[in-house]
């Protein structure tokens, strides 16, 4: 825990890709303790923030039946927490790419992905 401006937060070193006050969630038992020579106390281990999916369609359905268009996705929260993990699960940007073409049967011409490293950034 670090307090900032009288703000107290939570952080986890073993977890480089979560936010401020987004500790594993292997950590969140309910209590945790903390231990300084000036205090000694229990507090409540709680997730804070918003955890999720946005999910966006533009879509055109052309003679042929195929769909084309744009998606857009933001995740929020263990969810974007999540979707780090596994894009940086992949030699490089292209791979995951491939592998979400695979997964929907679909190709995508064009895509960008914010964020990946700047964890606390906003979109």
């Amino acid at each position: 825990m670090v307090t900032i401006e009288n703000q107290n937060y939570l952080l986890d070193a073993t977890e480089p890709l979560s936010c401020i006050n987004q500790l594993p969630q292997r950590c969140l038992n309910g209590q945790g303790r903390i231990i300084h020579p000036r205090l000694n106390t229990w507090i409540d281990l709680l997730t804070k923030g918003t955890n999720g999916i946005t999910a966006s369609y533009e879509l055109s359905l052309n003679e042929d039946g195929v769909l084309s268009g744009i998606a857009s996705y933001m995740h929020k929260g263990y969810s974007a927490l999540t979707e780090r993990k596994n894009i940086k699960g992949y030699s490089t940007q292209d791979e995951y790419i491939k592998s979400v073409e695979k997964t929907f049967d679909s190709k995508i011409t064009e895509n960008n992905i914010e964020n990946l490293d700047s964890v606390q950034k906003r979109p």
